[in-house]
């Protein structure tokens, strides 16, 4: 028994017959070549009419074949049979319930190139109008995606992902979106839900964040803030360069806290009124317009006092050579209500403190006219006496009937 192999189908009318001598391979069927056809099967056991023939080891193509059965070694001989079966590449199962042929796929080789698709490994392009993955799935390669993508499992891109562009929207995404590698985004990106990302990401279009920033920003932002910030709710850990207030003009708002730092600089001048000054003030230098209130002390010298003095609360310290003369008390300025009683005694005043061009002549007779005869002449006598008893200048004063020399 012989046995010869072909392709289930003719092409372009011709019969494809597989050569087993001299160069394997398919060829026209060619009757003189009939020799390099022929498989020789084996009566298997002797006498059992059942024939086993060995499938040709360069034949390693899976796929459906024809193999047709003879009684002769020529193509004279008596056609037995003819069986249509499948070669899975270690198997030939001859055509049954469980293996037949579909109509146009003869030469349709599962998982190959223009072949069929079997769950395993393809090779080829393959074009899909549209495709549903529920579970995960791994895309090694470059994916070109001409039309909608619905995936509701777990995605992981490992190699370049889309050349064109990319609309994900949330009803395609239905999870959270991982970056895991350097992504960049060349167009508008519009999120709207959460974006996870875990490495560098450069941002060279407009991003739209319709959901806002949740986000805390750790690290620096290296680049330009060119547009507003609607708001900052929360403003602690801020601090200014040296420069950062250098443009500030005018500032309008209260300052409510209280300032522990120090102005180590000048202020160049402060238009507006100072309302109250808590604390000792080092010192003033220039004019100060008015005081309102009292002043607690002051240390050092007052240049001078322009308006009315109200009251000074406390001893002055002393008053130099000069400085208070005839001139600076103007007519009636001192009237007998202005010293208290005892407020001024002998020892009020230092030797010399009153020479005899200090009291002018009318002064001792406005002393006569007001003493008169009603008051006692002899205290007024020893209080006098005991005025100029240390002036080195003879003082004579005349008050009737007595009269006082020095």
């Amino acid at each position: 028994m012989k046995a010869t192999i072909r392709q289930p189908l003719t092409t372009g009318g011709k019969i494809r017959m597989w050569q087993t001598a001299g160069t394997p391979g398919w060829e026209d069927l060619t009757v003189a070549n009939w020799a390099n056809y022929i498989l020789t099967m084996t009566e298997t056991p002797a006498d059992s009419y059942g024939y086993v023939g060995d499938w040709p080891a360069t034949l390693t193509t899976v796929g459906w074949y024809a193999v047709d059965f003879y009684d002769g070694a020529t193509i004279a001989g008596t056609l037995a049979g003819t069986f249509l079966g499948y070669w899975d590449g270690t198997n030939f199962v001859l055509g049954g319930a469980d293996a037949r042929q579909v109509a146009g796929t003869a030469t349709a080789v599962p998982g190959a190139a223009g072949g069929m698709l079997i769950s395993g490994s393809n090779a080829g392009t393959t074009t899909l109008g549209a495709l549903t993955v529920t579970g995960t799935t791994t895309l090694t390669g470059a994916v070109s995606l001409g039309s909608t993508l619905g995936v509701t499992g777990a995605v992981t891109f490992s190699s370049t992902f889309a050349t064109g562009a990319v609309t994900l929207a949330s009803a395609a995404i239905t999870g959270a979106l991982s970056v895991g590698t350097t992504t960049t985004l060349t167009g508008a990106v519009s999120l709207g839900s959460t974006l996870a990302v875990v490495g560098t990401t450069t941002f060279t279009g407009a991003v739209a964040m319709s959901a806002g920033l949740a986000a805390a920003i750790t690290g620096n932002i290296t680049g330009n803030l060119s547009g507003s910030v609607g708001s900052v709710t929360t403003k602690t850990g801020y601090s200014l360069v040296s420069t950062g207030l250098d443009l500030v003009t005018a500032w309008t708002t209260a300052i409510t806290g209280n300032i522990t730092g120090n102005l180590s600089g000048s202020v160049g001048s402060v238009s507006g009124a100072v309302g109250s000054v808590t604390g000792a003030v080092g010192s003033v230098t220039g004019a100060v317009g008015s005081v309102t209130g009292a002043v607690g002390s002051v240390t050092g010298a007052v240049g001078s006092v322009t308006g009315a003095v109200g009251s000074v609360t406390g001893s002055v310290g002393s008053i130099g050579t000069g400085g208070i003369v005839a001139a600076s008390f103007a007519a009636d300025s001192i009237a007998a209500a202005t010293f208290a009683t005892g407020a001024l005694t002998a020892d009020a005043f230092a030797t010399n403190a009153i020479a005899a061009a200090a009291i002018k002549a009318d002064a001792v007779t406005k002393i006569q006219a007001d003493l008169g005869t009603s008051a006692n002449q002899d205290t007024i006598i020893e209080d006098i006496a005991a005025i100029v008893a240390g002036s080195t200048t003879n003082i004579t004063v005349a008050i009737n009937p007595f009269t006082v020399s020095t």
